[in-house]
């Protein structure tokens, strides 16, 4: 009978929490990977229309070009060094995956962090460069691009100023949910004993 039941050494696999860990650390590696593809195509699709953009409106491109490179460096630095800490994790006794969701709820928020401090930099200089011609461009930042209109001096620090208050806020959420799901797995092991 037990040859037929072949279940037993998947759920036995899936239990010992090296499944979990190797799979997340893997996928955080490709998604890095997918990250710098993706960042290489948003590349493209903004020089993909500019050949006869006016002189100012490229400066400002350059500036977000150059923000851009910056941007994929981060968020593609940050999927490999959160896959290494997923990668060094020790062996957990009683919970395997909610270490797991801690760093993904911060890497989460890294990102979010990383991308609004950076793009409202990238448009805040990009508006005071190319002015008012670059709003196509900069409307397409989530969050951000409503703030690109109107008078350039003040929408560029509009930018600037949103773009790291949002970038700090969803990093404080973020790590806030991964203390609190700590906080959870503390109370758990307190009333164990």
């Amino acid at each position: 009978m037990d040859k037929f039941l072949f279940m037993k050494p998947v759920l036995r696999l899936i239990s010992d929490g090296n499944f979990f860990k190797n799979v997340f650390a893997w996928f955080l590696k490709i998604l890095g990977i997918l990250t710098a593809a993706g960042f290489l195509g948003v590349s493209y699709q903004m020089w993909k229309g500019a050949g006869d953009a006016p002189g100012r409106m490229i400066a400002g491109m350059i500036i977000i070009q150059l923000f851009i490179i910056v941007l994929g460096y981060i968020i593609v630095h940050l999927f490999f060094i959160r896959s290494s800490d997923v990668d060094s994790l020790p062996d957990a006794g009683d919970y395997k995956v909610i270490p797991l969701v801690v760093i993904a709820s911060k890497l989460f928020g890294e990102i979010l962090a990383a991308f609004f401090s950076v793009l409202g930099i990238a448009g805040g200089l990009a508006v005071w460069i190319g002015g008012p011609m670059l709003g196509g461009v900069l409307r397409q930042i989530p969050m951000l691009g409503g703030m690109s209109g109107g008078h350039v001096a003040i929408a560029g620090i509009t930018m600037i100023i949103m773009g790291a208050l949002y970038g700090y806020l969803f990093l404080m959420l973020f790590y806030f949910l991964a203390e609190q799901i700590g906080v959870l797995v503390d109370i758990s092991r307190n009333t164990k004993r």
